[in-house]
């Protein structure tokens, strides 16, 4: 149970716009934490991701900038704090835009 003192003030005293953006304990909606996504695309996934999001047969192709996502798997560029996860996200499109054309 929140306690006021938890609870920020912009939240109001009962706290129930904070209970209805936090997701329950052990969720499916729970952030995950120590996911090592950006160490999987230094090392694990970086070949498998390039060959997919810069083919030329790449489905996701007409939708990002294939030069950026070139910096970010060689970790050049403007690179920001989980850009793994941004690469997570846009491997695992091509992957569903793949199986579902």
């Amino acid at each position: 149970m929140l306690r006021t003192s938890q609870i920020p003030p912009e939240e109001g005293k009962d706290g129930a716009q904070a209970r209805r953006r936090r997701p329950a304990a052990g969720s499916y909606f729970e952030p995950a934490q120590d996911v090592p996504v950006q160490g999987w695309f230094q090392r694990d996934l970086k070949r498998y991701a390039r060959a997919h999001l810069l083919s030329r047969r790449a489905r996701i192709r007409p939708y990002i900038n294939q030069n950026v996502v070139r910096e970010w798997l060689d970790y050049r560029g403007n690179l920001w704090p989980r850009h793994g996860v941004k690469l997570w996200h846009l491997l695992t499109l091509e992957l569903w835009l793949r199986v579902n054309e």
